[in-house]
């Protein structure tokens, strides 16, 4: 479990860049957490047996981003390669974590009364879950980081990288619209849910093979 939880960081860490805050507001942030993420959580779990093992795992990596967003900013540090956009005197965390673990939890709570359904079913219901409860988190959580009432050592909305211009959208503390047309957001939620889906199908097969793996 210790493992997988670091498993889960890294892939979050590999997604950055689509799950900023200011993607809150757009379906790439959501389709982007759906690739490969309940997959990992899926197969660990499976093949742990452990009911609640991705709250676990969604729960390390949450603690992770919490550590690094608190402990960064106690350690003084400056700028040295240019162009410096924006005063910085000390290190600069990750941004607050994403409630992943909302998710996790509900898939955690659901799996036990799904035991007796087709695998297929299983992935379904799964991943639509798993996509439903993201969203429903994670939007109005999306409006409150780009509040001023965000703006604090504990949510850490008030700190940029040096080299962010103060034109950009996450600087501006608003949505950046990925999308643009209304088409084009409900094709990528429609290809989030796709995603997790498949991405549950096949974290069931590899976890289940796993559990017959023996030394």
């Amino acid at each position: 479990m210790f493992t997988a939880g670091f498993i889960v960081i890294l892939d979050m860490m590999f997604k950055l860049e689509y799950t900023n805050r200011v993607l809150m507001h757009s379906a790439v942030l959501y389709l982007a957490v759906s690739i490969w993420l309940p997959f990992v959580l899926e197969a660990i779990a499976r093949a742990s047996g452990w009911r609640w093992a991705r709250t676990a795992m969604t729960g390390m990596y949450t603690a992770f981003f919490l550590l690094t967003l608190w402990i960064f900013p106690l350690f003084a540090a400056e700028p040295k390669l240019g162009p410096v956009y924006q005063q910085v005197t000390h290190m600069v965390p990750l941004h607050f974590p994403l409630l992943i673990i909302f998710p996790a939890l509900a898939l955690d709570l659901l799996t036990p009364r799904m035991q007796a359904w087709g695998k297929w079913r299983q992935a379904v219901v799964a991943g639509v879950v798993f996509v439903v409860v993201m969203f429903a988190v994670q939007w109005p959580f999306g409006t409150f980081l780009m509040s001023p009432a965000a703006r604090n050592g504990i949510f850490g909305t008030q700190e940029f990288a040096y080299f962010l211009p103060p034109t950009i959208a996450s600087v501006r503390n608003v949505f950046f619209d990925w999308e643009q047309t209304a088409a084009h957001f409900w094709r990528n939620v429609a290809l989030a849910f796709v995603a997790a889906i498949v991405s549950v199908r096949v974290g069931i097969a590899w976890g289940n093979w796993m559990r017959k793996v023996r030394r």
